[in-house]
């Protein structure tokens, strides 16, 4: 072990129990968990050109990465990944 480490022994024991419950909870919320509705959904009109013109305000570059990971984050809909191509 290293000069700057401590030893599991300098962990209070209530701190153990926390981590122990807290993993717990995660177990049990995690298998509560509902399933996700797979279903694919179309992707909305885009917006007028107008629009987009007046959001950029003047930072086209921008506002261009803002509408990648808008279409990036719609691919991964709940439950399903769907290709660009097919939305």
């Amino acid at each position: 072990m290293r000069a700057h480490e401590r030893s599991l022994g300098a962990v209070p024991r209530p701190l153990f129990l926390a981590l122990a419950l807290a993993i717990t909870a995660q177990l049990v919320v995690g298998e509560r968990r509902a399933e996700p509705d797979v279903s694919i959904a179309a992707l909305p009109a885009p917006p007028s050109p107008a629009i987009l013109h007046a959001l950029a305000a003047g930072e086209a570059s921008s506002l261009a990465r803002l509408l990648m990971l808008l279409l990036q984050a719609f691919d991964y809909q709940p439950g399903v990944s769907v290709a660009l191509r097919d939305l």
